[in-house]
């Protein structure tokens, strides 16, 4: 009887025990959802600012496109003389070189932080799923872990109430033991009567030791069912505890980004402040139709004309925009004029010259074509494989381009497309072909 009663203590001590455990995993599972709408704001926040970074290199790269194509310009008006090194050199030409370098150095840092920022916006979406996942995991537990306490308080209760009647029982027999010997001591004669009883006592403590051996097996089968629970919360806690340690790296891992991308939209804004020339947007747009409307009333008197090269258009916005020898500007060149007029008119001759290789362009696009095992480098121009050392020496190849190269490779592949051929053709059609030969072609 005293073992049955150690065992009933234990066992309301192991269900307090539980009860605790269980209070302590649904406060965490409180706190996880708490943190949950804070998660999901940081995860939709980066990836905001990742779409306005991919936009930011966008631009760079038409940027630096278009340096490139004004340099190779300025190039093809060298004199042969000047290409030699005979002459000296067009003043253009170092500026131009300068503009290209910085272009190229602005577009690589520009792809650097998309990768960043594309890398970050998927660390918070994993950590938001992996928060999810948790909520979902732990109160499926949680629920578990109260179904067991339920039954641990509902056997704890059978087990007092079966062992009551063992109790009343055991004094009975006891009190019968000791009016039979007391009979005995007194006479003989009811001895037999008093065997029978004690043998029929005997069965009886038999059966109670049975139901006592039942009440053990299902305390141990209690005790596992515990010791399993115990695990799967301290496993739960755990798993909580390293969510809560990544998702406050990932969090400040945002701020810095979030830091970061202020400065470059607060250096962006800089730039337009100075395109409107210290003028509001209001006073700049009311100008601009001023501006209009004098031309449309009295457009000799409002007219100003200006010939200059593509990389030489003093600043300002203009009406018109008059191409001479289209079919030799490059796209780039276009868009450098295109883009502060209204309307464009090409004028050119029709079986004219053709815009300056991309020689550049196409020595890059080797080079990685051969870092990326596309083909050999033993094949390569000097230009190429200058720009394969380069690409190596400064780790832009490991940094930026392995990754942006292999995902382009695998798009055109995924199109049933040769990729260096179809990168080679786009150069061809788009970039050394005029936008005046391709009107030319539309028509046709």
């Amino acid at each position: 009887m005293a073992e049955v009663e150690q065992r009933l203590a234990r066992l309301r001590d192991e269900a307090a025990s539980a009860r605790q455990t269980q209070g302590d995993l649904g406060e965490r599972l409180e706190r996880a959802g708490a943190q949950l709408p804070s998660v999901a704001e940081e995860a939709e926040r980066v990836g905001g600012l990742a779409a306005e970074a991919e936009a930011l290199r966008h631009a760079t790269y038409y940027r630096l496109a278009g340096a490139e194509s004004s340099l190779a310009a300025e190039r093809k008006r060298q004199s042969f003389a000047q290409r030699l090194h005979l002459a000296p050199g067009r003043p253009q030409l170092a500026e131009l070189r300068a503009v290209v370098a910085s272009r190229r150095l602005e577009a690589e840092q520009a792809l650097a932080r998309a990768n960043e920022l594309n890398e970050a916006r998927q660390r918070a979406e994993g950590e938001l799923a992996g928060l999810k996942a948790f909520l979902d995991q732990g109160g499926r537990e949680l629920e578990a872990a109260q179904e067991v306490q339920r039954r641990l308080t509902e056997e704890m209760p059978r087990l007092e109430a079966e062992l009551e009647p063992l109790r009343a029982e055991h004094e009975q027999r006891s009190a019968l033991a000791a009016e039979a010997a007391e009979e005995a001591a007194r006479t003989a004669g009811p001895a037999d009567l008093a065997r029978t009883e004690g043998l029929a006592a005997e069965e009886r403590l038999s059966e109670a030791k049975a139901a006592l051996a039942e009440a053990d097996a299902a305390i141990a089968a209690s005790r596992e069912r515990e010791t399993a629970l115990d695990g799967r919360l301290a496993e739960t806690r755990a798993e909580l505890e390293r969510h809560e340690a990544t998702a406050d790296q990932t969090v400040e891992e945002a701020r810095r980004e979030l830091e970061s991308a202020r400065e470059v939209v607060e250096r962006h804004r800089g730039e337009i402040d100075a395109f409107l020339g210290g003028l509001d947007e209001q006073t700049w747009r009311e100008r601009t139709s001023a501006r209009h409307e004098l031309l449309t009333a009295a457009p000799g008197e409002a007219a100003r004309v200006v010939c200059a090269g593509p990389d030489a258009l003093p600043p300002g916005e203009y009406d018109v925009l008059f191409v001479d020898e289209a079919e030799t500007v490059t796209d780039g060149d276009f868009l450098l004029g295109a883009v502060r007029t209204r309307r464009q008119v090409l004028v050119g001759t029709p079986g004219g010259g053709a815009p300056p290789a991309m020689t550049a362009l196409r020595d890059l696009l080797d080079a990685l074509h051969a870092l990326a095992g596309a083909g050999g480098p033993d094949g390569l121009t000097a230009g190429a494989a200058a720009e394969l050392d380069r690409l190596r020496a400064s780790g832009l190849w490991e940094g930026h381009y392995a990754e942006r190269h292999a995902k382009i490779t695998r798009r055109l592949s995924g199109l049933g497309l040769d990729p260096v051929g179809a990168l080679e053709r786009t150069i061809a059609e788009r970039l050394e072909t005029s936008l005046y030969r391709r009107c030319l072609d539309a028509v046709s």
